[in-house]
Order: structure tokens, then C-alpha cells, then sequence
């Protein structure tokens, strides 16, 4: 009965109040602290739906993209290979705050058709959100501007089929001769 319950009260273009616990992690004493989150069954639910059509919808180039193909291991396997090609020079760029920096109105403007309300409400996280605000669910305008604050969210099931999208986007205009491989190493 809970289970039915949540189902009706979800939907991707309305603010889905559900808890939300945040953690800081650091993942080597050199690197970085970030904050990762751990939304509730509802809200994940609608970001793994979310993730499925943003991977149909935008396809990315096979054997550049690693985050949702095989990860660390399969692009240095990738780079690898490059090498056996006879390529000889390798840089790692790794951008650090990367899903936190993430524009969301920017964001939205290149994952059109969908929504971006869908954007604001199951892609982004706000700041402060806790999902525990006022219960009342109002619906989004798709055009009304995104919120400053938010971001990316680590941790969500939706945030890596959008950096995938948005990285796709940036290394569009690298020449055919540079063979890149893309991840999230975190």
C-alpha cells in the first residue's frame, strides 16, 4: 500500500517531496572533499526513467564515452589500444567540481525536448532542498528560468547520462585525428 501510495505521488514535471541525505566524502587524502547524495526510492525511481531517455534520446559516439559503458577500466583499456595504434602522446584532464559547477539552465537548453522542468525536478538538485519542505505539488512552467543554486547532483541516477550528454557537447569539435575517452573516475 505504501509502495501505491508513492507511485501516485510521483511525477517528473512537479517537485517530488521526498528525503534526501547528503554525505562528504574525500576520496584521497589529495583530492577534494564533495558532497554526494542519497535521494529516497521515488525520486531515484524517476531519475533512473530519466536516464533511460536521455540515453535514447541523445545516443553518444561508441568507444569515447565511458562513465555509463564499462567505466575506468574499459577507457584505459581505450587508451590502450590507442597506443598499440601508434599514438603516442596522452593528457588527463580531470575537472574537478565538475557536477556541482554544472549549469542548469544551460543544462536544460541542450537536453531540449525534455522538459525543463524535468530538468529542475528530477535532473537538478537545489540547494537546501531536504525534500522535507512543504508537501504541496505545484506545476512547473518549462520556460520559467532555472534556480541559480542548484546543480548536478553526485549520487543521482540521472547525473552521469547528463555529464555524458554535456561532455559530448564540449568535445564536439575536437579533430578526427585525437582519439578521446571520457569518464567519471568518482
Amino acid at each position: 500500500e505504501a509502495m501505491r501510495e508513492l507511485a501516485a505521488r510521483m511525477t517528473a514535471t512537479y517537485h517530488f517531496a521526498e528525503h534526501v541525505r547528503t554525505k562528504t566524502v574525500q576520496p584521497a587524502p589529495h583530492k577534494r572533499r564533495r558532497t554526494t547524495f542519497d535521494f529516497g526510492p521515488g525520486k531515484h525511481a524517476l531519475q533512473t526513467m530519466v536516464a533511460d531517455v536521455i540515453r535514447a534520446m541523445f545516443p553518444l559516439p561508441s568507444g569515447r564515452h565511458f562513465t555509463l559503458n564499462g567505466g575506468v577500466k574499459a577507457a584505459l583499456r581505450a587508451v590502450d589500444e590507442h597506443a598499440q595504434q601508434g599514438f603516442i602522446y596522452g593528457i588527463e584532464r580531470d575537472i574537478e567540481q565538475f557536477y556541482p559547477s554544472v549549469n542548469l539552465q544551460g543544462l536544460a537548453t541542450l537536453l531540449r525536448p525534455l522538459p525543463g522542468s524535468v530538468v529542475r525536478n528530477v535532473i537538478g538538485y537545489r540547494q537546501g532542498d531536504t525534500g522535507l519542505t512543504a508537501m504541496h505539488y505545484s506545476e512547473a512552467i518549462d520556460d520559467a528560468p532555472l534556480p541559480p543554486r542548484g546543480m548536478l547532483a553526485q549520487g543521482s541516477a540521472a547525473s552521469p547520462a547528463a555529464a555524458e550528454v554535456l561532455m559530448a557537447d564540449l568535445l564536439r569539435g575536437m579533430p578526427d585525428d585525437v582519439r578521446i575517452m571520457s569518464y567519471a573516475d568518482n
